[in-house]
């Protein structure tokens, strides 16, 4: 046990002698930079802004820049990108955003990421050594016209359509889904209308098992903003799904949301409190354990989420539940949170989970599953609860910098 612990300590010793020392090591003058963003391609940016240094982990950074994406009107995405200065910059940070078009290629998206990044980071740059190294390039109004009219008046519509076909000599499976949408987004509305269909089968050849599901819906929400705190609207769905024994679902719903924090910091934090009341129509394809072909039920959920993001990471926690009003018994409750964390320097800490309490299952059917349908999951089994969870540590030591790219044999 004792040589045990004293050659831990040595590790240790050696693991802070060269992190010191690769702490100690820069000597070029650039300031240290760390980017949190999951979509970036890293390795381009580096060979695009490569006057400032790439550290690993933000402990260590002049410029800390993290990058929150939200979806946007036009049907494609809006990110922002939030610097926030350290050491010699404390207090100095700025927002950047730029708008991604559903068309845009890769290259589009990366392209404008590195112009984003390039002009936050001229303010900091501009206070370093490599300031007399760097030109900045005017392009000239004529390149940045923009249309005075939308002859759209901001809609914005897409279609998808999908195929996934396996096989081979004992099993196949050929999956096709689809949706069309049209979207409107301005300040004062979000209008959206949704439509998607899918047909799933499995062949076991080898068991003489055939398995076949489909689903279909419409989705229509119209949510009006009355304040910075306040929206409400109605939303309607029309569906039908084999797996829950549903022939036909009719639900119409008025809800009305408040967030604690102002909508336009929906970046960096939210905690939204929504609450809906409406109706459903069911009609079943086979009776259900409670003698039902079909029924209507009123049913209200309640739901709050707490979002943030920040440097330290971010945090996503919603519950919302469920209840029908003809037995309030019948009832639903769901628990959702994610957390990314970075503890200190090289440790960051990641758990998301969710677990679901149900007993609201009116749609399974009076005579059950067969060992098929169980096999192939083609139906909702009973049950009163369902979970998902996940942890993961990650801890990193080492050089601070990570500037190079080389990209032989791949990533």
């Amino acid at each position: 046990m004792i040589r045990t612990l004293s050659f831990l300590s040595v590790i240790l010793v050696i693991f802070h002698v060269n992190i010191s020392f690769a702490q100690s090591t820069d000597t070029s003058g650039k300031i240290k930079f760390f980017l949190a963003c999951d979509n970036c391609d890293l390795d381009f940016i580096r060979k695009e802004i490569s006057y400032v240094d790439y550290v690993r982990d933000p402990a260590q950074a002049d410029v800390y820049c993290y990058v929150v994406k939200e979806n946007a009107g036009n049907g494609g995405s809006r990110y922002n990108f939030i610097f926030l200065g350290n050491r010699q910059f404390e207090g100095i940070r700025d927002t950047l955003k730029f708008l991604q078009m559903e068309s845009s290629t890769s290259d589009d998206f990366r392209m404008e990421t590195a112009h984003t990044l390039s002009l936050g980071l001229a303010r900091y740059v501009s206070h370093s050594p490599q300031a007399g190294l760097i030109n900045i390039i005017y392009k000239g109004e004529d390149t940045l016209k923009t249309p005075s009219t939308d002859p759209w008046n901001s809609w914005v519509f897409s279609a998808d359509i999908n195929a996934y076909v396996f096989d081979e000599a004992l099993h196949g499976n050929y999956n096709y889904w689809g949706s069309l949408n049209a979207n409107r987004t301005t300040p004062d509305w979000k209008i959206k209308f949704t439509a998607f269909g899918n047909y799933n089968e499995s062949n076991f050849r080898d068991l003489g098992l055939r398995s076949i599901s489909r689903s279909a819906s419409f989705d229509a929400l119209a949510v009006r903003s009355i304040s910075d705190h306040w929206s409400i609207g109605p939303s309607f769905t029309v569906a039908t799904t084999t797996f829950r024994n549903r022939k036909l679902d009719l639900s119409a719903f008025g809800g009305i949301e408040y967030d604690v924090f102002p909508y336009n910091e929906s970046t960096s934090h939210q905690f939204r409190i929504l609450y809906k009341l409406g109706a459903d129509k069911f009609q079943y394809f086979d009776t259900t354990i409670f003698e039902k072909t079909e029924e209507l039920v009123g049913t209200h959920i309640l739901s709050a989420s707490l979002i943030f993001q920040q440097p330290w990471g971010s945090v996503e926690f919603t519950v919302a539940g469920s209840q029908y009003l003809h037995d309030l018994s019948k009832t639903e409750l769901n628990i959702f949170a994610n957390l990314q964390l970075r503890l200190f320097e090289g440790l960051s800490l990641r758990i998301v989970g969710s677990y679901s309490s149900i007993h609201d299952q009116l749609f399974l059917p009076k005579a059950g599953l067969t060992s098929e349908e169980i096999l192939l999951q083609r139906s909702q089994l009973a049950t009163n609860y369902s979970y998902y969870t996940s942890i993961g540590i990650t801890y990193t030591f080492g050089s601070i910098y990570n500037n190079i790219v080389n990209p032989r044999f791949g990533n």
